[in-house]
């Protein structure tokens, strides 16, 4: 009898236990790849203190937000909408440049918002290229529910350069994306896109959606990977219709036709430095190149490393974009 007690009690243990692992692996999935709010501008904090060197630093990145937030406060845009192939509604602002036909697209990164990167596209708008900046899928103000971490965005991406060539016939296009941007840049690469599509910058992109999620679990949540990523996996394909394992750059960057400038922090620990090199080898187009900033973290090095950062940008795009 109590052999029979002590077997039930173990049996309901178990069942509850298993339950408390679906149920909080389903709350990480929702974290992971459920949509974010709209994102508000960077802002100067008066509250830094540091060393003399650190705080002469601080200011003078202060220079560029301040800056680049007074470009798009003054300068005209204007909201741009797409309908993506699974009826979404997509926004995308819009900077026209004079009577420019070179065009940047810009991609933002992983529950972010284009709204954030005007110190990125304000040195780009300079430069005399118009720019675009999207908003991608169940980031706001577009729609959506799910994040597909680059899939169904690299689809969407297609269809805006797309859409651009309808807008301007004559247009010559370059792409720059961050981070989950980069990935979806790079996924975009090895899809029939339009010819004016004359090359792609990724800043940090991660190869493998499983492999980002171990990491991001492992050392910034100190999640076990296993069962959590192989759950969020069965998740994905139930609820958001894509699989983790195999949607990803591995299975398009070797079909790229474009060239491609890879860039990476050193001291990347969001998406591992290592995955610069492995893009680089899946590549399968006809020219990159390869950009390191060694002590810079995730997508940093466009504001601690301005100056070489946009001379080395700038001067791929005008090789390839005129």
């Amino acid at each position: 009898m109590k052999e029979k007690n002590r077997s039930r009690i173990l049996k309901r243990i178990l069942f509850v236990v298993i339950g408390i692992v679906f149920i909080a692996t389903f709350v990480m999935f929702c974290l992971a790849q459920c949509g974010g709010t709209l994102k508000t501008v960077p802002t100067i904090d008066p509250r830094f203190k540091g060393t003399p060197e650190e705080s002469a630093e601080q200011e003078k990145l202060d220079g560029f937000i301040r800056a680049a937030n007074e470009w798009a406060e003054e300068t005209p845009s204007e909201m741009w909408e797409l309908t993506s192939f699974d009826g979404l509604k997509l926004k995308a602002k819009f900077f026209r440049n004079g009577n420019s036909h070179s065009y940047v697209v810009f991609v933002h990164g992983y529950h972010d918002s284009y709204v954030r990167f005007y110190n990125y596209t304000h040195p780009v708008f300079e430069m005399g290229y118009n720019v675009l900046m999207l908003s991608l899928r169940a980031h706001e103000p577009s729609e959506g529910r799910f994040i597909t971490m680059g899939y169904y965005e690299s689809e969407d991406l297609k269809d805006w350069l797309y859409k651009l060539s309808e807008y301007d016939s004559e247009a010559e296009i370059a792409v720059i994306g961050l981070s989950m941007g980069a990935t979806t840049t790079l996924m975009a690469s090895g899809l029939d896109l339009p010819e004016n599509v004359k090359c792609m910058v990724a800043d940090s992109g991660f190869t493998a959606v499983r492999d980002e999620y171990k990491n991001e679990f492992k050392y910034r949540y100190h999640v076990p990977a296993f069962p959590t990523v192989n759950l969020i996996a069965l998740y994905s394909r139930i609820f958001a219709g894509w699989n983790i394992n195999k949607d990803n750059v591995k299975f398009r960057l070797p079909y790229a036709k474009i060239p491609i400038m890879f860039i990476h922090g050193g001291k990347d620990t969001t998406v591992p430095f290592g995955c610069l090199d492995v893009n680089i080898s899946l590549y399968g187009g006809p020219e990159y190149e390869r950009l390191v900033f060694e002590d810079s973290e995730h997508v940093k090095a466009h504001m601690t490393h301005h100056e070489e950062y946009f001379e080395k940008v700038g001067n791929f795009l005008r090789k390839h974009i005129h």
